[in-house]
């Protein structure tokens, strides 16, 4: 695969990464908009929880080895994101620096997780950051 092809393959992945987080955010980010200080309330199970921090996870690329550090729910997702990256990276070249609890569920997960393979070839000095957004961090 050329480099022009890879990095319009990537670009299209952020750009569809971006239409559905703002699809899925829609009723907050009009509540924001409209200027209410009441945003919408998600009804989905995994966010039902408002008094757990926001989950994040970053990978970074260092060295010659990929970096993965932030905050998840539980182990299963911990596990899930370590598979994954395991599968793309290799089990050497990976430093598991995730912790768990006191999080919820992140809503981006499986769309970070889809992206992961875009990070694995000509990134020097960069990576991948996920984390949900609260309302004072948009401003």
């Amino acid at each position: 695969m050329s480099t022009k092809l890879g990095l319009m393959i990537a670009l299209l992945a952020l750009l569809l990464l971006f239409i559905l987080c703002a699809w899925m955010h829609y009723g907050e980010i009009a509540a924001f908009q409209a200027g209410g200080t009441n945003i919408a309330t998600n009804t989905n199970k995994a966010n039902a929880n408002t008094s757990l921090a926001a989950p994040s996870l970053d990978f970074t690329f260092e060295n010659g080895k990929y970096r993965l550090v932030g905050t998840l729910p539980d182990e299963a997702t911990k596990k899930q994101v370590l598979a994954k990256a395991i599968a793309i990276y290799g089990e050497n070249n990976i430093i598991d620096e995730i912790k768990v609890g006191g999080v919820s569920q992140p809503g981006w997960l499986s769309s970070a997780l889809s992206l992961i393979p875009f990070t694995k070839n000509g990134v020097t000095g960069g990576g991948l950051s996920a984390k949900h957004l609260s309302k004072s961090n948009m401003i």
